[in-house]
């Protein structure tokens, strides 16, 4: 039932928003542009003051980039998701989905998926520019891309989960859309290392599951250490962390809805 119930809201997601020349055109030129003005506009940096933080070399630097904002990418489409389901909700028609027998949570991942699926062509952009960067070591690079990815994969799916059930219930989207764009980029370590952040509100880094996503991907591809048991661990408990979190949400939203009709918690 529930991989089920995940494959029709991939199938859902696709016929329902990715089904126009625009939205492709769009998905299309907005990543381009993206890696284009990030990689130049770093360009004029000194690269030894950086070393400091195991970034070595200009490539290296170039790949900082990248792999933070493919993870980036991924995770924001997940609050682009959400934005879906929100509409679902002001059109009416959500209370039907939930008055379904299908779990609750293999809505939010169905729908998670369908938007990522969607943007697996992203991910494969971001790949010749990792090969291109990487490519004196293309094979080791190679090798350890399809951990890169499931990792981004398993961890951007539950982030979109967890958004898609706030969205479900929370009528003040404006605010967690703003929070998960420039906040989460800036305090997960997107385009600078954690390290450079002030003291003061590194601290709020812990919030986001981007932070350790990134800390294990460039684990793995730029500073060429075996797999941090400490960041394996980060991983996986932030990632439980969400997934019950998720559920919490989704069952509040359902006792809301007996007492009240209504599944808006606030």
């Amino acid at each position: 039932m529930f991989f089920k119930v995940c494959i029709g809201e991939i199938t859902k997601q696709r016929l329902n928003y990715f089904n126009s020349i625009s939205t492709y055109i769009s998905l299309l030129i907005w990543p381009i542009l993206t890696i284009i003005t990030c990689i130049y506009s770093y360009k004029s940096f000194d690269i030894e003051p950086l070393k400091i933080y195991g970034i070595n070399s200009r490539n290296d630097l170039s790949v900082f980039i990248i792999t933070g904002f493919l993870c980036f990418n991924c995770f924001f489409t997940m609050v682009q998701s959400g934005l879906f389901m929100h509409s679902e909700r002001e059109n009416g028609t959500l209370e039907t989905v939930f008055l379904s027998p299908a779990p609750r949570l293999a809505i939010m991942y169905g729908r998670a998926l369908g938007a990522l699926f969607q943007s697996t062509w992203i991910i494969l952009l971001y790949s010749v520019v990792l090969f291109l960067l990487e490519k004196e070591k293309i094979i080791i690079t190679i090798i350890k891309l399809p951990l890169v990815y499931l990792i981004i994969i398993i961890s951007s799916t539950i982030w979109g989960g967890l958004i898609n059930a706030i969205f479900t219930l929370s009528r003040d989207i404006g605010f967690w859309f703003t929070l998960c764009e420039d906040p989460m980029k800036f305090l997960s370590g997107v385009s600078m290392p954690i390290s450079v952040i002030p003291v003061c509100i590194r601290w709020l880094s812990v919030i986001f599951p981007l932070t350790f996503c990134l800390d294990l991907i460039r684990g793995i591809i730029i500073y060429e250490d075996e797999l941090s048991v400490s960041a394996c661990i980060k991983y996986i408990i932030v990632n439980l962390i969400v997934v019950a979190i998720t559920i919490l949400i989704l069952r509040k939203g359902e006792i809301n809805n007996r007492e009240t009709g209504n599944l808006q918690l606030y």
